[in-house]
């Protein structure tokens, strides 16, 4: 009898939960679920970039330090062409001083052309003073003064493989501050870094 009942419980989990087990691993199978969680992965990715900010920040002893990108604003209404605009993507700032993000946000290029240009060509733009007006600063002195910004240097980030501008790493500071040629080596080669690592990451996505 016991062996019977055996069999028979043997042939109902072949017959019908067996074919069931089967459907379930085929559908998940046909359906996988992410591996990864795109908030997490750009938290993590903001973290590293933060982390390298504060670095630059603490050694150069700034009190603000950024990253714009270029990127996509939408399109025209005639002609359906793309915009070319930036915004400050990531930002650290000393204890007291504000932060800026939200003002540099989703801004023509065509507002800063002189110093988009000057970057392209020149890959950086470096500003020790905005109050001599014997240096140029590229149309940037509006927007130095309504963030009291003294001081200013900037380097652009170029894409590995076409060398295509993606973006500015700068440091700003509140009372004049003059880098020498050792800190605007130390400046450059972290936003070679830099660069390296957003263009491997915008790469991956």
């Amino acid at each position: 009898m016991v062996e019977l009942f055996g069999v028979i419980v043997v042939s109902v989990i072949t017959a019908i939960i067996g074919p069931s087990v089967v459907e379930y691993v085929k559908v998940k199978l046909s359906n996988p679920k992410k591996t990864t969680d795109p908030i997490r992965t750009e938290i993590t990715h903001s973290k590293i970039i933060h982390h390298e900010l504060e670095d630059i920040r603490e050694m150069l002893k700034g009190d603000r330090v950024w990253i714009t990108m270029y990127h996509n604003g939408g399109n025209f209404l005639t002609n359906n062409k793309s915009m070319k605009k930036f915004s400050m993507m990531y930002e650290s700032c000393r204890s007291g001083v504000a932060q800026i993000a939200h003002t540099f946000t989703n801004l023509p290029v065509s507002l800063y052309s002189r110093s988009t240009e000057e970057i392209l060509n020149k890959g950086h733009i470096y500003i020790p003073d905005y109050s001599d007006h014997s240096i140029s600063t590229f149309g940037l002195r509006g927007a130095s003064e309504s963030t009291n910004v003294k001081s200013t240097y900037s380097v652009g980030l170029f894409e590995i493989e076409n060398n295509q501008c993606i973006g500015v790493l700068g440091i700003d500071y509140q009372r004049k501050r003059v880098l020498n040629e050792e800190q605007l080596v130390l400046l450059n080669e972290k936003a070679q870094r830099i660069a390296g690592y957003l263009s491997n990451y915008l790469s991956s996505k």
